[in-house]
């Protein structure tokens, strides 16, 4: 772990003869974070040295008012055409610095928000691996432009008990489906708004997550129902309240543990508006009690375009939404984990009712 060093704008610097480290991973950046800890208010900028992948070094800091910085270096090359400003809880500018009594000018990156800090990381992260070696800056923020919305657009909200338990419940046949290698973190879909929850290479999925009193199941547009050009599955994941149980920012965790792409798993979990910071926020704990598979097909109850005549719902119809009841599904369904990996494996395009 390098030394930390207190920046200030030129003249003035801190000395220091110490060479850059390898390049930063998860673990080693909460380090350096806890390192850094608090700045004394004496300096503009605690900082940290790193080397990204392409062998450029960069420095993450920490300054007066304990926000978090990432500071790039500005190469020769590097246009800078991008718009300095505040979007969000994310600030970039241009600035210049002295480290081991040489100047240089820095993209500076800064987030302010202290509940955001988990998502920073994911961009530090994401810039480490992917930057430029001729135009760091430039590089960098093409990967910037694509997290900025998620910090203009996420707030300060807790989720709701129901939007935990989705939430759980689709985390959780995320892995399933993904039982024994990492998780496809493109194949989750229901963040982007997209139909159905989960869409795999030979199938889909609409996970629907049931608390201990439910006799129905809440259906979202014609659309959800509706296969996509490939085998779809109704999955019902019913939870019950334990305390030995996973809480919401613990399966999220796993997910992203388990995500073959750390960045765009943090960017879904984003999207939905769950902070891993918040962790205090969610104290409730769940258990599945079971997982049923539903194939969609005829003797499925459902509302689809098909539905109507022309394949089209009539005009002048914004949004369908509706229930159909459990016990109606029940009887099609496939019970048990194995039995929603063995369909996943080998789906079959009718439900069990049409054999």
């Amino acid at each position: 772990m390098p030394p930390t060093r207190r920046a200030r704008p030129p003249p003035n610097a801190t000395p220091s003869t110490r060479k850059p480290d390898t390049t930063v991973d998860r673990d080693d950046l909460a380090n350096r974070w806890a390192v850094i800890g608090p700045n004394s208010r004496d300096a503009p900028l605690t900082s940290s040295v790193f080397v990204m992948a392409s062998g450029v070094g960069a420095r993450i800091g920490v300054d007066a008012s304990s926000g978090r910085h990432l500071l790039i270096p500005v190469s020769d090359r590097d246009s800078l055409d991008a718009p300095e400003g505040l979007v969000g809880a994310l600030q970039l500018r241009r600035v210049s610095y002295v480290f081991d009594r040489v100047t240089a000018t820095y993209l500076d990156l800064h987030c302010l928000r202290a509940d955001l800090f988990d998502l920073f990381d994911e961009v530090v992260l994401d810039i480490a691996r992917a930057v430029d070696a001729e135009t760091p800056a430039d590089s960098a923020l093409r990967i910037i432009e694509r997290w900025r919305a998620l910090f203009a657009t996420r707030g300060k909200r807790v989720l709701s008990p129901q939007a935990q338990l989705a939430l759980i419940a689709e985390l959780s046949v995320l892995g399933i489906a993904f039982r024994d290698r990492p998780i496809e973190a493109h194949s989750w879909r229901g963040p982007e708004g997209e139909p159905h929850d989960i869409l795999l290479p030979g199938c889909a999925l609409e996970v629907k997550a049931l608390g201990a009193s439910a006799r129905h199941v809440e259906i979202h547009g014609v659309q959800q129902l509706a296969p996509p050009g490939r085998p779809l599955a109704l999955v019902l994941v019913h939870l019950v309240a334990d305390e030995a149980g996973a809480s919401v920012v613990s399966v999220a965790t796993d997910f992203l543990d388990r995500a073959d792409d750390r960045a765009l798993a943090a960017q879904r979990l984003a999207t939905i508006g769950l902070s891993l910071a918040d962790a205090n926020l969610y104290p409730a704990c769940y258990r599945i009690e079971m997982v049923r598979c539903v194939p969609v097909g005829g003797a499925v109850p459902r509302i689809a375009p098909s539905s109507f005549a022309g394949d089209a719902v009539p005009a002048g119809i914004s949004y369908v939404n509706y229930g159909v009841e459990l016990s109606a599904l029940i009887p099609l369904a496939r019970t048990g984990e194995s039995e929603l990996e063995r369909w996943i494996h080998f789906p079959s395009s009718g439900s069990e009712g049409e054999r």
